[in-house]
């Protein structure tokens, strides 16, 4: 007998590029403040494309903002939950918990973990919270 094929996952939060990025007209930025060694600096995640595609900039200083551009990647759990990775300046970029409005699979939290150079040349992972 043949293995039965699996339900198809139905998004729920974040699970499709159109949560993040908007459907037919890029949607607002992600703005927020990761948790830096010394002080919060500004972090942005700004929608270039529909398909996905990203500007993750950091500040690294008032005058020294890096960025990186890059695709979004999404994997989905089977209750239709998203989870994202994308490029940093400095390395990559991850959610941990993501937050929808009620009725609504648009993303308008991302809680997570971006990688910083610590002044010293050494990479490190610090927490981030970003909301539009």
């Amino acid at each position: 007998m043949a293995p039965s094929a699996a339900a198809p996952v139905v998004d729920d939060c974040g699970g499709l590029v159109p949560d993040y990025v908007g459907l037919t007209s890029l949607d607002k930025p992600f703005v927020g403040t990761p948790k830096y060694p010394g002080g919060d600096r500004l972090l942005t995640i700004t929608p270039l494309s529909t398909d996905g595609r990203v500007k993750v900039e950091a500040e690294n200083g008032a005058a020294d903002p890096r960025y990186a551009i890059s695709h979004l990647v999404i994997r989905a759990n089977s209750s239709g939950r998203g989870v994202i990775s994308f490029s940093s300046y400095a390395g990559d970029g991850w959610s941990t918990d993501l937050k929808c409005p009620a009725g609504s699979t648009r993303v308008s939290q991302i809680n997570g973990n971006i990688e910083i150079f610590n002044g010293v040349g050494a990479k490190l992972a610090v927490e981030f919270v970003v909301k539009r």
